[in-house]
């Protein structure tokens, strides 16, 4: 399924466009790669390998807690009897929700923004990233 979304390939081009490295964080199933980074197997953890599980672990929540806006703001992206097999266009929905709770958070920021002291990048900046212009 990775291989089939084109997400590698798509990450190492926007690294390129926006000229600085981005990666992202995903559990131990993931292969590692240069913009794909990964927990690692829980046998034969070294203490910095569990030193480092256990810090980006805080980053995985906050991933959680942009689901959680996702679901508050469009409860919908929530409901179970909508994701019943050919009942709807659920992706589209999913990416339309997953776009305009991107745009919300550019305007009035978001959890991860005051838990990591960061600014949310402008809707310009936002579309410009993602070719959404």
């Amino acid at each position: 399924m990775l291989v089939d979304s084109g997400l590698v390939p798509r990450m190492r081009a926007m690294c390129e466009r926006i000229g600085r490295r981005v990666c992202l964080y995903g559990d131990a199933a993931y292969p590692l790669s240069d913009v794909l980074l990964r927990a690692p197997k829980r046998n034969n953890r070294t203490p910095a390998m569990r030193e480092y599980a256990t810090a980006m672990s805080h980053y995985r929540e906050s991933v959680e807690w942009v689901f959680g806006k996702m679901g508050s703001l469009w409860p919908f992206v929530t409901d179970a009897t909508r994701k019943m097999i050919g009942a709807r266009a659920t992706s589209k929905e999913d990416w339309v929700a997953a776009l305009l709770t991107n745009y919300h958070t550019c305007r009035y920021a978001g959890v991860a923004n005051s838990y990591f002291e960061t600014r949310p990048p402008t809707m310009q900046e936002y579309r410009a990233m993602y070719h959404l212009e």
